[in-house]
């Protein structure tokens, strides 16, 4: 930026200040005794651009308003690298009310308002912060020193800062990594150990789930046998009687079948021997008997009472085929309901069921008599069993089976409650994994990245040290071009370490000198060379463009031939056109493009162009 133009009222010394059409390119003197107010035009610059000056900080700055009043102005022209000019103004009262309002030059709309937002604008527009400023552009009046090397002015003009902050960023980063790796790793652990105070065992659920599924199948089927049971216990009883009445109906009729088939086959016979062997030894008492009886019959007839017990006979077994029937049917519900009994016995024998109910055989309430159990079988068996002994042996088995399904079904409850719990356990369990593998996983995601911003990091300081060379080198070619113009050849080289030391090769011994070792006004010379050095590298490589230069006293203790020397090469300053020098007096054939003297009565200053 090049200032064209500076207007404060109340700053400081002045009560009016006033430099108008100032020249872009050359030397502005500003000459005065002790007192006179030539500082105070470098802190009036301060103030427009930074709401701030060397002497007078944001927290006491209310001490630049001019001493008996309560508020002072300042405005600055300037125009910047993009080759348009602005205008800032700040206002500010005893207060310590601040404002400020930045605009194109000459434009009433406003680009920026308020000392905050101006801030933030002039940084773009400048591209230099304040301590940038101070430490390059403008020598307040004091002792020249060397550079820095540490300081946030230096790292921001090597192009260091950047990358220091990235650098302190990834630091901080990977503490905070490394501090949630320890807190997810110590959360790790104690889930772990809230896992193991569980105490859940590998398959057990499954096992109990099994075991349940036996269970309640067990108990399933001792339900589904006693109502068979009873079902069929009803059907067979209800067929007894039927099968009782079959039985003895077909009973007579085998007998009647038998006396009739006997008889009529004695007839027959008879009537065969009286018929056909008339003189077998049996034939003559046939016949005489046949002659006793009261009412003589003829031989013929003896055929047809034969024959009519033949009949008698088949249609007495004709008459007994439908208790035939009643009987199979009742042999068959027979053998089903012995089937059924025998079943449901041989169960209880084997004991499974209360093996699964956890009970022993001897702590159920009703006790079985085994002797009857197995006479009742036989009887029905034989299907001679009476309905007592069917009533007996069904309420005995349908009630052990009931007994032992009410078992089952506690047991079912039992391993329910049991296997609920279980799953609370093991769904805690599998919520606590899973609330390990996330820290597990913030573990492993966090030690990758300690490790890439570590890396990064390795890879940073490669570079900043590349950057610092780089700014030494060109520190050191720049004030090695300015010191032969500033000491007339006696001084041409010199060197700055990383820690930006100098070391100065004289001419004259052929070596290079320690700093300490040459006197004070070459070493201000010195100073200034790096000075000017470092002011041109950033003009070039940050502000990109031209800059004005405020130096403050820089030739205070320089002799008259060293100023004039110093002067005339300030008139060739690569991106520094615009050079502001202050000092008490200058040599005679000085030449400036702008003089402005200061005298201490006077607290008006203009100068125009």
């Amino acid at each position: 930026m090049i200032i064209t133009g500076l207007h404060a009222r109340n700053v400081l010394k002045y009560r009016e200040l006033d430099l108008n059409d100032l020249p872009k390119e050359g030397i502005i003197g500003v000459s005065g005794p002790n007192e006179s107010g030539k500082s105070t035009i470098g802190e009036t610059i301060c103030f427009a651009l930074y709401g701030r000056t060397w002497s007078h900080d944001e927290n006491n700055r209310r001490k630049i308003i001019r001493w008996g009043e309560d508020r002072c102005l300042a405005a600055i022209s300037f125009l910047a690298s993009d080759g348009r000019e602005y205008q800032v103004s700040r206002h500010l009262d005893s207060d310590g009310n601040h404002s400020a309002r930045l605009s194109f030059k000459g434009d009433e709309e406003a680009i920026a308002r308020g000392a905050e937002a101006v801030k933030l604008s002039l940084q773009q527009i400048l591209g230099v912060k304040y301590d940038e400023f101070i430490e390059s552009f403008y020598l307040a009046q004091r002792e020249l020193t060397a550079p820095h090397p540490h300081s946030d002015a230096i790292k921001s003009m090597a192009g260091l800062m950047t990358l220091e902050k990235t650098h302190e960023a990834f630091d901080r980063e990977i503490e905070n990594f490394k501090s949630s790796m320890v807190n997810a790793d110590a959360r790790h652990i104690r889930i772990q150990e809230d896992i193991e105070e569980l105490a859940l065992e590998p398959g057990k659920l499954e096992s109990m789930e099994e075991e349940l599924a036996l269970v309640r199948q067990a108990c399933d089927s001792a339900r589904h046998e006693a109502d068979e049971l009873r079902d069929a216990t009803g059907e067979y009883i209800a067929s007894i009687d039927d099968y009782r009445k079959a039985s003895s109906k077909r009973s007579r009729s085998r007998s009647l079948e038998f006396l009739f088939l006997f008889f009529g086959a004695l007839v027959a016979v008879a009537w065969i021997l009286l018929t056909y062997y008339p003189q077998h030894a049996l034939s003559q008492p046939l016949d005489n008997m046949l002659h006793s009886v009261p009412m003589s019959l003829e031989l013929k007839w003896l055929v047809y009472i034969a024959a009519g017990l033949g009949v008698l006979g088949l249609l007495t077994w004709f008459g007994s085929m439908g208790t035939r029937e009643v009987i199979v049917a009742f042999a068959g519900k027979s053998s089903d309901y012995v089937e059924k009994a025998g079943a449901v016995v041989k169960r209880r024998e084997e004991g499974n069921d209360l093996s699964l109910a956890g009970v022993a055989s001897d702590e159920l309430d009703n006790t079985v008599d085994e002797r009857q159990t197995a006479s009742i079988l036989a009887h029905l068996a034989q299907r001679d069993a009476t309905r007592q002994q069917v009533e007996v042996i069904a309420n005995q088995e349908c009630g052990w089976l009931d007994n032992v399904a009410s078992l089952l079904q506690e047991k079912i409850d039992h391993l329910g409650g049991l296997i609920g719990s279980e799953r609370d356990l093991v769904k805690r369990a599998e919520s606590m994994r899973h609330e390990q593998d996330s820290y597990r996983n913030t573990i492993e995601e966090n030690s990758r990245n300690v490790k890439v911003r570590a890396l990064a990091n390795q890879l940073i300081e490669g570079s900043m040290e590349r950057v610092a060379k780089r700014f030494n080198r060109e520190l050191r070619d720049g004030a090695g071009d300015i010191l032969p113009r500033l000491t007339q050849n006696s001084y041409q080289h010199i060197k700055l370490d990383n820690e930006l030391d100098v070391q100065v090769f004289s001419a004259e011994k052929g070596d290079f000198m320690e700093f300490d070792e040459i006197s004070s006004g070459t070493q201000r010379q010195v100073l200034l060379a790096v000075r000017l050095s470092m002011s041109q590298a950033l003009a070039r490589d940050v502000v990109k463009g031209d800059q004005f230069l405020f130096l403050d006293e820089p030739f205070a203790f320089f002799d008259e031939e060293r100023t004039t020397h110093s002067l005339k090469t300030m008139h060739d300053m690569a991106h520094l056109p615009q050079v502001w020098i202050i000092a008490q007096e200058f040599p005679g054939e000085s030449d400036f493009a702008r003089k402005i003297s200061c005298s201490r009565l006077d607290v008006d200053l203009k100068s125009f162009g």
